[in-house]
């Protein structure tokens, strides 16, 4: 995996490679959400890779030039979200592979994430198929678990 830059000074890219040979890389995917934390670090869930969706869940530091893969899936048997507790945030609890979900940041650094296209809590099966989705999810950076209390029902 190759990133770049743009500077709009010199109106040029700049190729960005990790530091060793060794780094692990995100697969190649396209429609992923992507945040910039006040921390610095970038992060990135889900996409469309060659497996079909995913739940991907990466963070990168421009300061090491490293990823890190902080969770996540391919595969429609092993795409389904772990939806927990409605009120109880934990670290087990995680969104289904999805792809084009909107996403944003808040003024305290939380990760935000409602709908997309892919899968819900009960495509657990070979015969799964990918959906539109309303679900709404936050992600808190500083505990590493994800809200599940502020997640819409579909109606």
């Amino acid at each position: 995996m190759i990133s770049g830059s743009f500077h709009l000074k010199i109106y040029s890219w700049k190729e960005i490679k990790p530091k060793n040979n060794k780094s692990v890389v995100p697969a190649k995917c396209s429609k992923a959400s992507t945040w910039m934390h006040p921390s610095g670090l970038l992060y990135m869930f889900g996409g469309s890779c060659p497996g079909g969706p995913s739940s991907y869940f990466w963070s990168y530091s421009p300061g090491t030039l490293q990823w890190t893969k902080l969770s996540g899936t391919t595969g429609s048997t092993t795409c389904a979200g772990k939806y927990g507790k409605m009120g109880i945030a934990s670290i087990k609890n995680h969104p289904g592979c999805r792809v084009g979900a909107s996403y944003w940041i808040d003024r305290d650094g939380n990760l935000w994430m409602f709908g997309g296209s892919g899968f819900d809590n009960f495509s657990t099966t070979v015969f799964a198929t990918t959906g539109l989705l309303s679900d709404f999810w936050m992600y808190n950076a500083s505990s590493h678990q994800v809200d599940v209390d502020r997640r819409f029902k579909q109606g």
